[in-house]
């Protein structure tokens, strides 16, 4: 009876919930990148280059983040220990496709948790579609 509000984490952001239409409308869901947030930046432009405007999704973009990050402390120290010791370093920082990566206590630092809604898309009326409502810092303050 939409009495309560759905709220779900970044394992419901699929097709599968936008197919429940009517069930799911109004649903916020918690994302760490979301592409309507991100339409302008090197990495969507790259991505739709790469793979004929098929839009991304958050896990794309964690992936190359951590492909990202990965490699550049390879460059650094080639073994496994010399990696780790990279990714602790407080001057370790490499930019990714949602923003600053860094590392605080094995954990990234400085993300971003993205809302995005479950709302009928105005192109379609049997579509629904996930629309950003607001983007929160998950950073610590300093």
């Amino acid at each position: 009876s939409k009495r309560l509000s759905l709220l779900g984490g970044d394992d419901v952001y699929t097709p599968e919930i936008l197919k429940k239409g009517k069930q799911t409308n109004g649903m916020v869901v918690a994302i760490p990148w979301d592409i309507d947030n991100n339409r302008m930046s090197d990495f969507t432009r790259q991505s739709n280059e790469l793979w004929g405007n098929h839009d991304v999704n958050w896990r794309t973009a964690m992936s190359y983040d951590a492909t990202k990050a990965l490699i550049a402390a390879i460059q650094r120290n080639p073994t496994r220990e010399g990696v780790q010791q990279v990714l602790a370093k407080n001057d370790f920082s490499i930019e990714g496709a949602s923003g600053n990566i860094r590392f605080s206590n094995g954990d990234r630092s400085d993300a971003t948790i993205q809302l995005v809604k479950v709302v009928p898309d105005p192109g379609f009326s049997t579509s629904y579609d996930f629309v950003p409502i607001e983007t929160v810092n998950t950073a610590a303050p300093r």
